[in-house]
């Protein structure tokens, strides 16, 4: 019988220096039935000669070419393009083990889980990590709560280390939000999860997710963070309600997260190139929140204590400890 066609989804925008390490590990795969779709995010490097290239060589290559509208934008693209039983995530600087299609498809069919999630490794400049499940095991119905509970860690958060069926998808139009440019992952896998009766949590790690791009979107301040976490936080909420574990503990779960979240963009906000207007605006935001603030001033994190006890330090310490190195 043909093995499953599995369809890969990679958004791609400046990404010369790195994409051929993502597409290689692609090419070099145990499982060969795939369709990858590369979708050029209005990259203005050699990016797109170098998508074409690779189309030019392997016929299972798909590879558009857009105007600039954000990863969730090429995301959705690529979704419309997808002909194959399963889809699958890569972004464009990292890159799979070589038995990543091999291991998640047969976890699926081995367990009949509608949603396999598997280990990563967290690749620095100078070291390696595997990220661990916290949960393992598969989990059907009410038994989704373990899964719930413990969204806010990366193995959970993070969309391309799942393997999803393209039916529940496409049967239930989940698609990527566009009015965030952040948390737009975790909207698109709650919305998956709340359609879904069964997740298959592995321990082996096969992705390789590569800590090198300093400009990351997690790294600097998002004037939408605060908004999208909310969002995130009502969807959780809804299938917390669904699964029957909407507990006080789970509550104090999200309002950490939320004021780690509001805490975070605070702090870059206030060392970033933002008009004084808007650092004032921000704070204003966050003193208004007496959770907040409270949350601060008893974290065991510096940046965080000192916006709360001191914020307008902040600027002078930052620039005079980093911005006036050479």
């Amino acid at each position: 019988m043909k093995d499953n066609l599995v369809s890969i989804i990679v958004p791609v925008y400046n990404s010369e220096k790195w994409i051929d390490r993502c597409v290689d590990s692609i090419l070099a795969q145990t499982y060969t039935n795939w369709q990858l779709i590369l979708i050029d995010d209005g990259s203005t490097d050699n990016t797109p000669a170098i998508l074409d290239e690779f189309k030019e060589k392997d016929d299972r290559i798909v590879v558009f070419h857009i105007k600039n509208g954000g990863v969730a934008n090429a995301r959705n693209v690529g979704l419309s393009a997808a002909t194959g039983e399963f889809i699958t995530f890569c972004d464009s600087d990292d890159c799979y083990e070589p038995d990543y299609f091999e291991i998640l498809i047969n976890m699926h069919k081995e367990t009949g889980a509608e949603l396999v999630v598997s280990s990563f490794f967290i690749d620095f400049p100078t070291k390696t990590k595997i990220k661990e499940a916290l949960v393992l095991g598969l989990f059907k119905d009410n038994d989704i709560s373990n899964v719930i509970l413990n969204f806010f860690d990366t193995y959970f958060q993070a969309l391309w280390n799942k393997l999803f069926l393209t039916k529940v998808i496409k049967d239930n139009k989940i698609d990527f939000p566009l009015h965030f440019s952040i948390c737009e992952d975790s909207c698109f896998i709650l919305d998956y999860i709340s359609c879904i009766n069964s997740v298959f949590c592995g321990d082996k790690p096969i992705y390789h997710y590569v800590q090198n791009n300093s400009s990351s979107l997690t790294k600097r301040y998002n004037k939408e963070a605060v908004d999208a976490d909310r969002v995130v936080i009502k969807k959780l909420n809804a299938l917390a309600d669904k699964y029957s574990c909407n507990s006080d503990d789970f509550k104090t779960i999200c309002e950490n997260h939320f004021n780690k979240t509001m805490c975070k963009q605070v702090f870059s906000c206030l060392i970033s190139n933002e008009s004084k207007a808007e650092k004032r605006k921000v704070f204003k935001i966050f003193r208004s929140n007496e959770s907040a603030v409270s949350f601060a001033k008893k974290s065991k994190r510096f940046s965080y204590r000192i916006i709360a006890n001191c914020p307008f330090l902040i600027n002078d310490i930052y620039f005079s400890l980093y911005k006036t190195k050479k």
